[in-house]
């Protein structure tokens, strides 16, 4: 598995956030990416994990063009080789713990019903998230809501896991707990991609740094 892309150009408001941008990401790495705010991270992040398609220049997944590929191919990508860790998290605030984890297994055709529940008790114990399983999120403090975004991410095992800012705003204890999860699921059959300010906090095989629209590393 490798993620390439080639001359990326992403425009906001009449300026390039991303400007000719390229790199690589190879299977069995764990990649950071850091940079000053406002460089773009995010946005190279969205266009990684298919979430954003509007931008000029080349995406390839193992050499094949995503910007070829139907919604339906894309969908069936996002479903099966990603989890991401957004920064607000992005969970169902009504719904329980268990049925925000349950939702990147709803269309998913890796397991069995009874796989599926397996994993998701497998993650919840994981990080430590069991006593919370029928808890709305809402009632969530943002250390727990992290947790539970990161279950999410990797219940379904991505072959890729985009972490946008994992380590923001927790306590030590939380950190020890989302890093022991990350080493549990990663292998050499995965690529990790990070966005953080913590980068003490992990040992990373690449360092990238996204500066005037480029990575540099």
């Amino acid at each position: 598995m490798m993620l390439e892309f080639k001359n990326i150009v992403k425009e906001y408001n009449h300026k390039n956030v991303l400007n000719q941008c390229c790199g690589v990401f190879e299977v069995g790495k764990k990649y950071l990416i850091t940079g000053e705010n406002g460089a773009g991270k995010t946005t190279l992040l969205k266009i990684l994990g298919l979430i954003d398609k509007n931008y000029d220049g080349e995406y390839l997944i193992d050499k094949v063009d995503v910007k070829k590929q139907s919604s339906k191919t894309l969908a069936k990508y996002r479903n099966e080789l990603f989890g991401f860790v957004f920064q607000d998290y992005r969970l169902i605030e009504e719904e329980t713990v268990y049925d925000n984890i349950y939702v990147p297994l709803l269309y998913s055709k890796k397991y069995s019903k009874d796989e599926k529940r397996d994993r998701i008790n497998h993650v919840l114990k994981l990080l430590e998230l069991e006593p919370f399983c029928y808890k709305s999120v809402k009632y969530l403090s943002g250390g727990e809501r992290q947790k539970v975004a990161i279950a999410r991410a990797i219940v379904n095992d991505p072959t890729i896991l985009i972490m946008d800012e994992p380590m923001t705003a927790i306590s030590p204890r939380m950190r020890s707990i989302i890093l022991d999860s990350i080493h549990e699921w990663f292998d050499q059959t995965k690529i990790l991609i990070v966005v953080s300010h913590h980068d003490e906090l992990e040992t990373f095989d690449v360092h990238f740094v996204l500066e005037s629209g480029k990575i540099k590393n």
